[in-house]
């Protein structure tokens, strides 16, 4: 099973995703549910048994195996259901498929500041971020509430947001903070024999080199790349207020604060990959 399937708040996750935006989240699931079992093995969970794990209800569930029966992924036989064929890549959804509200909002917002739009003094409405962001102005507010709290924005008296300055004292105490769960994510990690764990690897140290080819182009997508890394391997320690803390108070906080492609040589790929092996996963990252 993979260390971190979907939601990191069950009931409360299918409460807020849209019904769209669920079904894919828990198609996903179900892929690396489907992906991760045995060759040899004929037993599939039930409904009931899917649905607990996944957080969602049995409906949704239902759905998605649907969906993987017309994929020919599954068939349903007399005896229940079948495997007919492993996940490929191409099978599942991609992140900005399977955005709520909230992480629509969160990229759109990263998006401004990591590329130097939104910088320290700039002031912003929770109406224009609701547009670019294609969301409600509830959600948006919900989301600058819980971002004020780091003391990098600020509500205005008279309406309207402001960013304020960055210090690199509040930086490191998040780089602390996140090291110390990752470090204990790590003692969970597969040592071997994870043809799971070696594809999830293989894949991200790909996206490292793709964007290290064309970093003169690509290197606003280093964020993402940045913040996909880090939630990755914190999903082996499975816990949900690990993955809360880190995906919705820590991440979302730009570690270092690159304004353009001027800086770019701070948050290099090929630096990023090195840091993270000399630091605390040398058998991740392989220089060829």
């Amino acid at each position: 099973m993979t260390a971190f399937s979907l939601f990191p708040e069950p009931r409360r996750a299918e409460r807020m995703a849209k019904p769209n935006t669920l079904l894919k989240r828990t198609s996903n699931a179900l892929l690396d549910y489907i992906k991760d079992l045995p060759a040899e093995s004929g037993a599939f969970g039930s409904e009931s048994v899917l649905a607990r794990q996944f957080g969602v209800s049995r409906t949704t569930v239902r759905a998605a195996i649907e969906t993987m029966i017309g994929s020919g992924i599954l068939e349903r036989g007399p005896t229940g259901l079948r495997v007919m064929r492993r996940p490929k890549r191409t099978d599942y959804y991609t992140e900005p498929e399977t955005d709520g509200p909230q992480e629509q909002i969160e990229r759109v917002f990263m998006q401004r500041v990591l590329l130097g739009d939104w910088r320290p003094g700039h002031t912003f409405s929770e109406a224009e971020l609701a547009r670019d962001s294609n969301a409600s102005t509830v959600s948006v507010r919900e989301f600058l509430i819980g971002f004020s709290r780091f003391g990098l924005i600020a509500k205005q008296p008279r309406g309207g947001w402001i960013m304020r300055e960055f210090h690199d004292g509040f930086a490191a105490e998040v780089a602390d903070m996140r090291e110390l769960i990752e470090m204990a994510a790590l003692a969970c990690m597969p040592r071997a024999g994870s043809a799971a764990l070696t594809e999830a690897a293989d894949a991200m140290i790909a996206r490292h080199r793709d964007i290290e080819a064309a970093i003169a182009r690509r290197y606003t997508e280093f964020a993402a790349l940045d913040r996909d890394f880090h939630l990755w391997i914190i999903g082996f320690l499975n816990n949900r207020f690990a993955y809360d803390f880190l995906r919705h108070r820590v991440l979302p906080v730009p570690l270092p604060l690159p304004v353009g492609p001027e800086l770019r040589g701070r948050t290099h790929p090929r630096r990023h990959r090195r840091t993270h092996g000399g630091a605390h996963r040398p058998a991740l990252w392989r220089d060829g």
